[in-house]
C-alpha cells in the first residue's frame, strides 16, 4: 500500500469573498476528494495548515510526526527549514 502525506491550505485560510464557492461547499468538496485517494488505495493522512508561515510549518512537522509514528518509523524524521 502507498502511503502519502496531503498537505494543503485549510479551507478557514482561504478567503473566498471572490470565489464562486462558499466554505461549506469548499470542505464537502475536500472532503470528497480525501475519501476518493482513500478509496483508490492509498493508505493517506491529511494537513490542513494555516496561511501563517511558522504555524503552517509547526502543524505540517506535527503531520509528519503522526505520519511516522503510525507507520512505526524508528528514528524521528525531519526536514529542512
Amino acid at each position: 500500500m502507498n502511503r502519502v502525506l496531503l498537505i494543503g491550505l485549510a479551507p478557514k485560510a482561504v478567503d473566498l469573498s471572490d470565489a464562486p464557492i462558499d466554505l461549506d461547499t469548499l470542505k464537502e468538496r475536500i472532503a470528497v476528494g480525501n475519501a476518493q485517494v482513500l478509496d483508490a488505495g492509498y493508505d493517506a493522512r491529511f494537513c490542513e495548515i494555516d496561511t501563517d508561515v511558522a504555524r503552517a510549518s509547526e502543524q505540517a512537522h506535527e503531520a509528519l510526526r503522526r505520519a511516522a509514528d503510525s507507520i512505526g518509523c524508528e528514528r524521528p524524521l525531519a526536514f529542512e527549514q
